[in-house]
C-alpha cells in the first residue's frame, strides 16, 4: 500500500473513532475497529510524532 493511501486509511479509520466516540455509540469492545496502530508499528519510523499519537487514538478509542 502506498504512503498516501496507508494515511487516507487511517485518517478514515480515526474520523470514524471520532464519531463513535462523539456519539457515544460505540459497537463493543470485539467489533471496534482496529489496524491503525498495527500500520504504524509496522512500517513507520520509531521517533514519528504522527504515529505516536495515532497509536495513542487507537488505544484510547479500544479503551473507551
Amino acid at each position: 500500500m502506498s504512503n498516501a493511501k496507508q494515511l487516507a486509511a487511517i485518517r478514515e479509520q480515526l474520523t470514524l473513532m471520532e464519531t463513535q466516540l462523539s456519539s457515544s455509540q460505540l459497537p463493543p469492545k470485539e467489533q471496534r475497529v482496529r489496524g491503525a496502530g498495527r500500520a504504524v508499528a509496522d512500517s513507520w519510523p520509531f521517533d514519528s510524532a504522527l504515529g505516536a499519537m495515532v497509536l495513542e487514538a487507537e488505544q484510547f478509542y479500544l479503551k473507551a
